[in-house]
C-alpha cells in the first residue's frame, strides 16, 4: 500500500467516525470537541485529566478546557482534585451523561461493524494486533522526533 493510500485510509476512517459523531451532537447539543471529551472518557476512564485527552487525542488543551467547561455547565461532568496529587483534577462523567454515553457507545459499535465488514474472525485479530504495532511505532517515531526537533 502506498503512503498516499494509506492516509487517505486513516483520514477516511476519522471523517466517518465524525459524520457519525455529527448526530449524537446535533441530538444533545454539543460541540464536536464535547462529544470528542465523552467519547474518550467512556472508553478510556483510567485517562481522565484534561492533559491525557489532549495528548493521547492530539487536540489542543485550550480546546480541551473549553469543552470541559461547557460539559460542566450542561451538568453533564465534574471535576474532581486527585486524591493523591491534589494539582490534578480528575474530570468524571455525571449521570446525565450516561444516554450520551450509550449512543457514543453505539456510535462506535456502528463504526467498527461498518469498517470490519466481512472480516473473518481470524483477519479481526489480526488487524487488531497490527494496528496496535501501528500505534505503537507512530508515538515511538513521534517521541524520536520530538527529541530531535
Amino acid at each position: 500500500m502506498k503512503t498516499t493510500e494509506y492516509l487517505n485510509c486513516m483520514r477516511c476512517i476519522v471523517k466517518l467516525h465524525e459524520s457519525m459523531l455529527k448526530v449524537v451532537c446535533r441530538r444533545y447539543d454539543l460541540s464536536n470537541t464535547q462529544a470528542a471529551v465523552i467519547s474518550f472518557l467512556c472508553n478510556n476512564p483510567d485517562k481522565n485529566t484534561a492533559a491525557q485527552i489532549s495528548q493521547l487525542r492530539m487536540l489542543s488543551k485550550g480546546n480541551i478546557s473549553t469543552a470541559v467547561d461547557g460539559l460542566v455547565e450542561k451538568g453533564l461532568m465534574d471535576r474532581q482534585t486527585d486524591t493523591y496529587d491534589r494539582r490534578s483534577l480528575r474530570l468524571c462523567l455525571l449521570p446525565a451523561a450516561e444516554p450520551i454515553v450509550r449512543d457514543v457507545r453505539q456510535v462506535f459499535d456502528d463504526l467498527f461493524a461498518e469498517l470490519t465488514d466481512g472480516f473473518t474472525r481470524a483477519e479481526l485479530r489480526q488487524f487488531h494486533a497490527l494496528t496496535l504495532r501501528l500505534e505503537d511505532n507512530a508515538y515511538v517515531a513521534m517521541r524520536r522526533r520530538k527529541r530531535h526537533g
